[in-house]
């Protein structure tokens, strides 16, 4: 997962040598997008960088604007495009490489991220934030956890009050299962960053480790309060509530996610999950159901065929539960508990 965002825009604007007039025009022009950037206006802003970039098409600052806008709205193919000419146009500039890593991070794509955050620590040894931002992406792999050390440490030597230095160190501690070590690097990044509603949701899962669920809930509570369409925190908010007993929370705030977000997997199958504890078997026959027609991945693909034959047999549906079982068992054959269930059913 991509620890940075794009938001944070500065410009130092290059203007072409030519008449008094365009260069005026060039440079009112680009001000004026990045202004509609900032104010996160982006149609505005994609309107203004691209009157620029009709006249100079290798304005870097307008196809940097642009690119940026484009990726705010999702449109991370224009984005990509943008970015690449300007790579290819400012070689020695690390921006573009740095906003196509954070791209592709958000794409899933942790190989293509790793390559163009190398790019550009390559161009500027000392880039804290690229550095970071690799060293999350190598956590997404554990054959490669040494490299994100490695990373982690060298932004520590750099910059050791930023933020992000401190909540990659603090991960490491978490991976280690020194979590009173990786609450006392997160406490020192929200010390530094009070309003990071990401740092917030990475506290929780560590307190959530160490079983403090009620510090867990006001981490997550900071979190949407200062973005309440962090559907991951709702989710997490919703296990905790759960894990204490909670069980109507729980399913208040899975249903939260739900209603924004149709199709969140996690959110039908912890719903299912909490609605069978409550012996709301149809309810959780319901959630299972939406959640195995969104397609998961297999494990849970059949750990959700598996838990809804469970709450068919609670219902007297016991050829629907069988059906289940059997669908769980061909899904994992290898997996015994899934074959003792189906055995006990036949």
């Amino acid at each position: 997962m991509t620890r940075l965002s794009i938001i944070a825009l500065y410009f130092v604007i290059v203007l072409p040598c030519s008449g008094e007039e365009s260069v005026g025009d060039v440079y009112a022009s680009t001000i004026e997008a990045s202004e509609y950037y900032n104010l996160k206006q982006y149609n505005n802003a994609i309107t203004k960088a691209t009157k620029v970039i009709e006249g100079d098409k290798y304005n870097a600052e307008a196809l940097l604007i642009r690119a940026h806008s484009y990726a705010e709205m999702g449109d991370y193919g224009h984005a990509i495009s943008d970015y690449e000419v300007v790579a290819k146009i400012r070689t020695s500039d690390p921006r573009a490489f740095f906003f196509l890593g954070v791209i592709w991070g958000e794409l899933g794509n942790s190989r293509k991220a790793i390559n163009y955050y190398t790019l550009a620590i390559q161009h500027d040894k000392k880039y804290v934030d690229a550095i970071v931002n690799r060293g999350w992406m190598y956590l997404n792999d554990s054959s490669t956890y040494d490299k994100a050390r490695n990373d982690f440490e060298y932004a520590a030597d750099i910059e050791l009050n930023n933020p992000h230095v401190l909540s990659g160190m603090a991960e490491l501690y978490v991976m280690d299962n020194e979590i009173l070590q990786a609450l006392n690097y997160y406490d020192k990044a929200i010390n530094t960053k009070e309003n990071d509603y990401n740092l917030h949701y990475l506290r929780a899962g560590a307190y959530m480790i160490a079983g403090k669920f009620d510090r867990a809930i006001g981490d997550l509570d900071k979190a949407i309060s200062v973005n309440p369409m962090y559907w991951d925190a709702y989710i997490r908010r919703g296990n905790c509530y759960a894990e204490i007993g909670d069980k109507l929370m729980a399913v208040n705030d899975y249903s939260s996610v739900i209603n924004s977000d149709a199709t969140n997997i996690t959110a039908y199958n912890n719903r299912a999950y909490t609605y069978y504890e409550l012996g709301e078997y149809a309810d959780a026959v319901r959630d299972y159901s939406m959640g195995i027609k969104l397609k998961p991945d297999m494990q849970r693909l059949a750990e959700m065929h598996y838990e809804r034959s469970k709450a068919y047999m609670n219902l007297n549906k016991y050829e629907n539960a069988l059906d289940d079982a059997k669908m769980a068992l061909k899904t994992e054959p290898d997996n015994l508990k899934y074959e003792d269930w189906y055995e006990g059913l036949q």
